[in-house]
Order: structure tokens, then sequence, then C-alpha cells
């Protein structure tokens, strides 16, 4: 047993010791550790809005129609200015047709309305128009010297594709087109009977 005493007092001098290097030093604070940091929400960010530029486009081309027992060709000339994105556009168009009819008659059309643009792919774009006019031609009977034209307001929908040729640096594009309309014609006098009208329209263009 007297063996066994330095042995005894040995173990109990370094469990001393390190009870000792566990205790805080005097004049410092122990600082639990903390738990980890948690997410209290999730902040989703918004999708920047696509940019909207001006939309200004116009196209030259010929005409058909069939209107009121007869046929009617002409060129034909197209403004629209509006705004778009790279999705749809909305614009206000002014049209006017100059021709003649079958037998020779020159006429003229001239409307305005509403167009609604959907852009289905880089370069092709369908549109639905509204129009809202007057149709003008010369008649054919005696009267001419008295009262030399025959007119109707008009009223229609048409609907157009068009397919971009050449595109600019700035969103600008060389493009053709093709339309198909109807138009309802009201007499506004005693020359004619309400009528409806078919045309078709081929154009080159430009939207800037």
């Amino acid at each position: 047993m007297r063996g066994l005493r330095p042995l005894v007092g040995l173990a109990a001098a370094l469990f001393a010791v390190a009870a000792h290097a566990d205790e805080p030093a005097p004049g410092m604070v122990e600082i639990p550790t903390p738990y980890p940091a948690q997410d209290c929400c999730t902040v989703v960010a918004r999708a920047p809005s696509p940019p909207t530029t001006v939309l200004v486009q116009g196209h030259v081309g010929v005409s058909y129609r069939r209107a009121l027992r007869e046929d009617f060709a002409a060129a034909h000339f197209e403004l629209e200015v509006g705004g778009q994105d790279p999705n749809i556009g909305i614009g206000a168009r002014v049209s006017v047709e100059a021709g003649a009819t079958r037998i020779g008659l020159p006429y003229q059309v001239v409307t305005l309305g509403p167009a609604f643009n959907l852009h289905v792919s880089g370069r092709v774009q369908l549109a639905l128009g509204l129009t809202f006019g007057v149709l003008v031609y010369q008649r054919a009977s005696s009267r001419s010297d008295f009262d030399p034209n025959v007119w109707g307001v008009t009223a229609g929908v048409n609907g157009t594709v068009s397919v971009d040729l050449v595109r600019t640096r700035r969103d600008g594009a060389l493009f053709v087109l093709a339309r198909i309309g109807y138009d309802y014609i009201e007499n506004t006098g005693d020359s004619f009977t309400q009528g409806s009208s078919l045309g078709a329209t081929a154009a080159l263009g430009y939207r800037y």
C-alpha cells in the first residue's frame, strides 16, 4: 500500500490541474456557442418587365376587293404608330387605297382603326385590325356631272401575317405581308344598297 501512495498523489495532482484549466480566467465571461442561423423567410426577386419601345411601321402594296357586284384593284398604302414589347404590339393604323374598278372607274378607300400584333417568333408576326372609313368611287350614270361620286361608310376587320426579310440592329425590319379582310359598306345616298366587301392585300413594308 505504501508503494501506491506516490501514484495516488500524482493522479490527484493531474486531476486538479485539469479542473483548473477548464475554469474561465478571472475577469472573463464565458460566451455560449450560438445555434446555427436559420432563414426566417425567403425573398423572391421579381423578373424585370420586358422593355417597351415605340412602334412605327408602314407598307406599300396592291389590293383587290370584291364589293357591290364589282371588282376593285388598287395601290395600297398604310402607316401604323404605337408601342410594342418583345411579345405584343398595339398601334393605330391609317390606310389608303387608290385604284379603279374593272370597267375603269376610279375609286378610293380611306380607313382608320386599331391594330393588335402578336410576335409568334423572331421573324413572324400575326395581327388583327379593325377598320372604320369611307369608300368613294366615280359613278357611271348620266348624273356624273351633277353628282360624280358614290359614297359609302365602311366598318370591317382584317387579319395579317408578316415575315421579316432583313433585320436591323435596332430591331427594325424589312418585311413582306399578306392580309385578308371583310368590310361592311353602308350606303349614304340612293346610289346603291348596303353590301359586303372581301379583300386581299400583298405588300412590302419597313418597321422602325
